[in-house]
């Protein structure tokens, strides 16, 4: 009798999820009291309102940015990034911050190759379970 190997895809692409969040970028800068106003974009007449954070430059004391707080998490960074890239104060015309990767969501060395010899054997049978099922089919 032929055993059947079930290997999924999901198998083959499993990847460990990092156990901690990326590390945050641009703490230096701050940000200022939330406020509310007319908001900028598709706003139909003055009742649309949107809540918008102020994001200050620590070498310069310069509020560059109104961003609206629900998307303070995703558009802080870039408008960091863009302030330092294009700031007129000396001290703000270094290179912009790069995240380092956290050690603990990598494998070691010896790990990946394990991982990498494992994926080797569930795809060759993978291909041997397709190859038997055309031959007798």
């Amino acid at each position: 009798p032929l055993s059947r190997i079930v290997v999924s895809k999901q198998t083959l692409k499993a990847q460990p999820k990092s156990p901690m969040p990326p590390p945050k970028k641009y703490i230096n800068f701050t940000k200022l009291a939330p406020f509310t106003r007319i908001a900028k974009q598709h706003a139909q007449n003055e009742g649309d309102v949107r809540s918008y954070v102020a994001i200050t430059c620590p070498h310069c004391d310069m509020a560059f940015v109104e961003i609206p707080c629900d998307r303070l998490a995703t558009n802080k960074a870039s408008e960091c990034k863009r302030h330092l890239l294009n700031c007129a104060v000396g001290a703000c015309a270094v290179e912009p911050v790069k995240r380092k990767r956290a050690v603990g969501g990598a494998y070691p060395c010896d790990q990946l190759a394990e991982k990498n010899a494992e994926i080797a054997v569930l795809t060759l049978a993978e291909a041997k379970l397709t190859a038997s099922n055309e031959r007798l089919a």
